[in-house]
Formats: structure tokens, sequence, C-alpha cells
């Protein structure tokens, strides 16, 4: 609304002296904020409230969504908004690669700090035609976890985020809605005399409770939980010892699993097939050695390789194959390749699940891992 800031001020303006001045709202951006003179045309116009675009409170998902806001401009807009008697309606982006469970818990403990009148929290979907679709999604860099479109509506998880899995990101989604639309930020409206936004609250807890009534979300919910604890407990007491293809221990996604492990206190072995011509001494005495502690082996499953490495993920096909018969009555645990897509924690934390059923500290190991071998910089 106030993008072409000299046609808006002629419009308030216009409104002012014509007294058609009814309560108003609109949607617009934080930096609005940053003309006083535009910000007391809309208080003098009668408007009641914004609907403002804050994206993200973590610095790395507003520079990687391209933003020019910073936190401190989120909160400076909040303020001057407040000052001037209009309302915010806060709209916040969450799953992108860069966030993680503890972004949820924060976005809302942010918004009922700052008080901020009602929000919505819109899960990050890849829509067809949209740029990260056309150059991410469809090319198979990402993966989406489900194409039912009915399910493309920024409520429901439909991708795979890099640092926690679609479940976390669901239900955490779903409990930071809660705790902003709970009892207290509703007896927060109601302590100041704010009986409409005490409404608006009240009605946010009651649709989030009617969210879950609806048998099709709840089977949703129900069907990502099963994607991350599927294989969790399977296999009965947790594992010590896992068996990886020596192979993908080449690369730096296998590289990062074995780390990653390595934090859990699990010792990974490499195997090669027996019959592979360049299996190392080294390797193929430690498969020998292995034959009896090993509690599970870990399965590559080839889901693209990028073009001039299909030979390389083809001989890791061949040889994952030959291990599964070399070792039959090992239990198995898949582990999807997505080659040059980078590391996303799902599958991570489902070989973690089978070490360990706290996800706290599952998520821990991989954060650290990843700064131990230099693919984020941060934990």
């Amino acid at each position: 609304f106030t993008a072409n800031k000299k046609r808006c001020k002629e419009l308030l303006r216009g409104m002012i002296s014509r007294d058609l001045t009814p309560q108003w709202g609109a949607q617009v951006r934080t930096e609005t904020v940053d003309d006083p003179e535009l910000l007391q045309l809309m208080r003098d116009s009668n408007c009641f409230n914004v609907y403002v675009g804050f994206e993200s409170i973590n610095p790395r998902t507003l520079k990687l969504f391209q933003k020019k806001q910073d936190l401190a401009k989120i909160e400076r807009s909040i303020e001057r908004f407040h000052a001037h008697k209009i309302r915010i309606h806060g709209m916040f982006v969450v799953g992108s690669d860069e966030d993680d469970v503890e972004t949820l818990e924060a976005t809302a403990k942010f918004a009922r700090k700052h008080d901020i009148d009602s929000i919505q929290f819109m899960i990050l979907t890849p829509i067809p035609g949209s740029p990260d679709w056309d150059t991410l999604y469809d090319k198979g860099d990402k993966y989406v976890i489900n194409k039912n479109w009915s399910f493309y509506d920024g409520h429901h998880c439909v991708h795979q985020p890099r640092r926690m899995s679609p479940y976390e990101l669901q239900m955490g989604t779903i409990r930071a809605m809660q705790k902003f639309y709970s009892w207290g930020g509703i007896f927060q409206k109601l302590a100041k005399g704010d009986l409409y936004y005490t409404v608006i609250r009240f009605w946010g807890k009651r649709m989030l409770r009617e969210w879950w009534k609806d048998d099709e979300n709840h089977a949703y919910v129900d069907w990502l939980r099963g994607q991350l604890y599927g294989e969790g407990g399977a296999l009965g007491n947790p594992v010590r010892t896992i068996g990886v293809p020596a192979l993908l221990l080449q690369e730096k996604i296998g590289q990062l699993l074995q780390r990653f492990l390595g934090e859990l206190g699990v010792t990974v072995v490499p195997l090669a097939e027996a019959a592979m011509e360049n299996a190392s001494a080294a390797v193929e005495n430690a498969t020998a050695a292995a034959r009896q502690t090993l509690d599970c082996l870990v399965t590559p499953i080839v889901k693209r390789a990028e073009q001039g490495r299909e030979d390389f993920y083809a001989k890791l096909a061949s040889v994952t194959e030959g291990l599964q018969a070399q070792w039959e009555r090992l239990p198995r645990v898949a582990f999807p390749v997505v080659d040059g897509q980078g590391p996303v924690f799902e599958p991570f934390a489902q070989i973690g699940l089978l070490v360990t059923r706290n996800l706290d500290a599952i998520r821990t190991a991989y954060k650290s891992a990843g700064v131990a071998e230099g693919l984020w910089e941060t934990a």
C-alpha cells in the first residue's frame, strides 16, 4: 500500500480533507515507519491496523530471503506503529534452510514480548511456477515430500528443510501458534482493556483447535511423524556399531554421516564389497573384524546423480547391492542421497533414532558435525 509514498500521501490527504476516514487497514512494509509524515497521515486518516511481512527474526533467513530489513528494523517498526495507535498483524515465514526448531520457539516469544496484536506463521511452501520451484525443486536440487496440492496452503509442511525434519517443522509451527494464541496471550490483551484483540486471540485459539479436529490434518501429521520415527524402534536395542559402504565415505555427505554418528558415540565401520578389486587391506580387515559386532548396515539410496557423476553413483548402487547380499542377515537402514542437494536433517535423524530417542541430542550432533565439516558456520 505504501510502496509509492507520494501517491499514498495524496490519497490519505484526500481522505482526510473529504472526511472519508472509516477504520481501515492495509499491507505495508516495515520501512513505512521511517517516514514520519506518512505514518502520521495513516493515523490521522484512521488507520486501524497494518499487515506487515516481518518474514523472520532469524538474521540468516532474512539474508537468505534477500530482505533489506533486520531485527532492529522489525523492532523499530513495531514500536512506531504502536506509538501511533496502529495495530499490527505480523506475518512470518518459517522453515527456510536456515531455520531450526529454536527459531520457531524464539519467534513466538518475540511476538508475545513485543505484543504484536495478531500473527500468522506460514510454512515455506514451494509453488509450481515460482522461481524457487523452477530453479531448485523441479530440477531435483531439493525435493518435496508430498505433491497433494491441497496441502500447499502454507499450513502443511511439504518440503525437506535442512535443519529439522518436516514433522518437527509442522509441529513446531503449530506449537508456536498455540503459544501465541494461548490463554496467557488472550489475557495479555484483556488486561490492557483491548476487547477487540482479546476476541481475535481467542478466535485464533479456537481455529487452531478446529484445525486439529480435521481428520485429514491429523492424518497428515501422523504421516509426517511416521516418516521420521518409522525405523527408530525396529532394531530393538540402541545400536553402537554401524556399517557404511566405504565408497560413500569418500563423499562429503558420507563424511558428515560419519562425523554425526561419532558425535553420538557410534563406531562407523567402512565396508567394502568382497569382490571390489580396489578394496584396501585395511578396509577388508575392518570388514572381517566387524562381522560379529555390527548392529546394522546403512544402505544408500541414490535418488539423483548430477551430470557427470552418474558412473560414481551407479558404482555406489552396485556396491550397496553387493553388501546387502553379503550381509543379508544384518538389519538395514536406508539413507537417501540426492547428489548436489547438500544434507537435510531427516535422514540423519532417522539413523540417529536407532542410537537414542533424544531428538535434541540428535539435532545437536547434526549441527556440531556440520560445523566440524565446514558445511555451516555456526550450530
